[in-house]
């Protein structure tokens, strides 16, 4: 959480993006069935794996 300017007005929630470096397209087809099949915490695992490239403030 963020505050707005000088500390004033509403808190604004900051999201971040992290990318992963896959290894081939079956590695990227895995992690979207564990995501969509809310199997949160194995795609948590994998992902800790996986090499991070970068993160971001997402734009939202």
């Amino acid at each position: 959480m963020k505050k707005g300017l000088l500390g004033l007005g509403e808190k604004k929630q900051i999201n971040w993006l992290e990318i992963f470096a896959a290894v081939d397209n079956d590695e990227v087809k895995n992690c979207f069935q564990l995501y969509f099949s809310n199997e949160l915490d194995k795609l948590q695992s994998k992902l800790h794996t996986m090499e991070k490239l970068d993160e971001m403030k997402a734009k939202i």
